[in-house]
């Protein structure tokens, strides 16, 4: 019985003090393109088009594409959580319109939850 005890004890000390993870997964986007005087196609900013003329795009908190699977900063686990040094962190909208020009866009917003691709 003791040894039982003891093999609990051990175990209960392994486990880590942090149950929970942060994950760091893409935010998927929607944008319309602003008419400009020169042409403008979702290319140019990263993204793919959509239907109605929209275009799609997966963005981080800082607002730039991403490249990999998850907005990790250093290794995460399969799964996009647990990276060594925690997110990129920011507004992701916020910074993806900052960063390529706020009169670009008529509409930056989230993907739409009932639209599966």
């Amino acid at each position: 019985m003791l040894i039982i005890h003891s093999v609990l004890v051990i175990w209960l000390l392994c486990l880590p003090l942090k149950t929970f993870a942060d994950c760091c997964r893409p935010v998927t986007i929607t944008f319309h393109l602003a008419k400009k005087e020169y042409p403008t196609n979702c290319e140019m900013f990263g993204a793919s088009e959509d239907f109605n003329y929209s275009c799609r795009a997966r963005i981080c908190g800082d607002g730039m594409n991403v490249y990999g699977a998850w907005c990790g900063v250093g290794k995460c686990n399969p799964r996009g959580c647990s990276c060594l040094y925690g997110c990129i962190e920011g507004d992701p909208i916020l910074n993806f319109r900052l960063k390529h020009g706020l009169d670009n866009f008529l509409y930056v917003g989230p993907q739409s939850e009932s639209y599966n691709n």
